[in-house]
């Protein structure tokens, strides 16, 4: 499957979005992604990303959070 070309602004409004859908989860929010210089071996050409949460303790949603992002690696790529 061929991955989605997007912008660093629209990943990140793609994984809040996602986010938005749990709704346990309404404090936390993705502030950044760091793109790669060469892509990873899937073909990802992006890496890590910061997630934020305010009002509830960052464990309560990071396993769930970062599954998505592995999830969203496999659909969008970064421009």
């Amino acid at each position: 499957m061929e991955r989605e070309l997007v912008s660093i602004e629209e990943l990140l409004s793609i994984l809040n979005k996602e986010l938005d859908k749990f709704p346990d989860y309404g404090e936390c929010r993705y502030e950044s992604v760091t793109k790669l210089d060469k892509s990873d071996e899937t073909g990802c050409n992006w890496g890590e990303v910061i997630l934020k949460c305010s009002g509830t303790h960052p464990g309560t949603c990071q396993p769930a959070a970062f599954k998505m992002v592995e999830e969203m690696k496999k659909k969008y790529n970064l421009r």
